[in-house]
């Protein structure tokens, strides 16, 4: 993995004594132009944008590889079971 791309591992911490876990994360890129997203974990393959320039993908572990533009995107992970989200921003620079 070059500097372009960052792993992701989801990790869903309880407040109560409570032993359950995430079985799935969904993650969304909103804007594929900047990145591609990559299912490492539970399988490997590159995950394809849908019709509204969106990525969405399931599983427990992701790449994502910035694209050789500049901007920035959301990114949002959603726990399977839990429903817990949590929101971040994403920003890409092209290289020269």
């Amino acid at each position: 993995q070059g500097t372009n791309t960052i792993t992701i591992r989801p990790i869903t911490t309880y407040t109560d004594s409570s032993s359950e876990t995430e079985s799935v994360y969904t993650l969304m890129l909103a804007d594929s132009t900047l990145a591609s997203v990559e299912v490492v974990n539970p399988a490997t393959g590159l995950v394809s944008a849908n019709n509204r320039g969106s990525i969405v993908a399931n599983g427990l572990e992701f790449n994502v590889k910035a694209l050789n533009k500049t901007g920035t995107t959301s990114v949002s992970i959603y726990g399977g079971s839990s429903g817990a989200v949590y929101n971040f921003t994403l920003s890409t620079t092209a290289s020269a």
